[in-house]
């Protein structure tokens, strides 16, 4: 009876034995598994060139990519350390302060920063994580942008040559139609050529306020009409709409159009008339816009005898520059124009 316990027992043993070999072989496999997986995510952090720290729920580091040695004082011996006890070579900005923040709100965020002898630009951002068996930590990342922002550096610097030169040319322009064309030119006539300049480098100088980026079409119509009458004179309504440099300076000379010949014949010529202008635009993003023009309590109007160059230049300006048209409309209580810009024909022309 023993010698069969003690055979039962070994069999159990021999069973035992074999089960944790299975065990033991499988979890060598994970832990190969796992370890080709940890070498695969250190040689992707690796090849991506990004400077990458990886921090606890306490802000300690648990790891980070080389890179990051150029903007931290590390060695691998960091590793535990908070990150506020090592300097940085950034400019001065309470980074504790936005890493606590980060894990209160559990918000990213991003913001661009640089070293503080200005060599190199990076964009930085603090992304926030939750892991299974712990509250998680931040992922800091720094991207250099240091060539966007040198290239960036130089397209102001060049923008701003060119509105200089831009400024310069006009006022040229300006002095030599003075000096060639007032003996031979009708003041009328020439006051009238002076103005449209004057309106274009104003529509400029609004571009340059901007970077050449966006114009607010309320903004452009508004300084159009201010510079020609007081505010009580003029009511502007309508959505938010912002023009690219090309529909700003072509709505710039038809608004100004429009704006002087209202001071010289129509609503703005008398001490009661008033214009009121209206815009709409469809939902897309380049939306179709329509611009309504209303002058009333001017003298009456009567339709001029011939098309003079301020109505083709309304006309050229929206038809050629903007692929658009206008309907205007002598009314005897005041003018009234209509302007429609397919503004989708316009983005399918912008580059790519």
């Amino acid at each position: 009876s023993s010698n069969e316990e003690l055979e039962t027992s070994k069999e159990e043993l021999q069973s035992v034995n074999e089960e944790l070999q299975t065990v033991n072989y499988e979890m060598s496999r994970h832990v190969e598994a796992l370890d080709q997986s940890n070498a695969d995510l250190e040689g992707l952090l690796e090849s991506t060139g990004i400077a990458t720290v990886f921090l606890d729920q306490h802000l300690a580091i648990r790891r980070f990519t080389t890179p990051a040695t150029a903007i931290f004082t590390l060695i691998p011996g960091d590793c535990g350390r908070l990150i506020s006890d090592l300097n940085h070579r950034l400019e001065d900005f309470d980074l504790a302060a936005e890493l606590q923040q980060t894990m209160a709100t559990r918000q990213p965020v991003q913001r661009a920063v640089q070293r503080k002898d200005g060599t190199r630009h990076y964009l930085m951002r603090l992304l926030p994580y939750t892991g299974e068996a712990e509250s998680g930590g931040v992922v800091m990342t720094f991207v250099d942008v240091t060539d966007l922002a040198r290239a960036d550096t130089r397209h102001k610097t060049m923008i701003g040559e060119l509105n200089h030169r831009v400024r310069n040319m006009l006022a040229v322009v300006s002095a030599m139609a003075q000096q060639t064309l007032a003996p031979v030119m009708e003041q009328d006539l020439l006051d009238g050529f002076l103005s449209r300049l004057f309106a274009m480098a104003r529509t400029y100088k609004m571009l340059t306020e901007a970077d050449w980026s966006h114009m607010d079409l309320c903004e452009l119509i508004r300084g159009e009409l201010g510079s020609l009458v007081s505010a009580d004179r003029f009511t502007l309504s309508g959505p938010d709409v912002q023009l690219d440099p090309r529909e700003t300076l072509a709505l710039g000379m038809v608004i100004h159009e429009l704006a002087t010949n209202a001071v010289k014949y129509g609503a703005l010529s008398n001490g009661a008339g008033r214009i009121t202008v209206q815009w709409s635009q469809a939902d897309e993003a380049h939306g179709a816009l329509d611009i309504h023009w209303r002058e009333r309590g001017g003298p009456m109007v009567t339709a001029p005898r011939r098309h003079g160059f301020g109505s083709s230049l309304v006309e050229r300006q929206l038809a050629y520059e903007l692929h658009g048209r206008s309907d205007v409309d002598f009314a005897p209580d005041g003018l009234v124009v209509d302007m429609y810009i397919p503004r989708v024909a316009l983005a399918s022309e912008e580059p790519a």
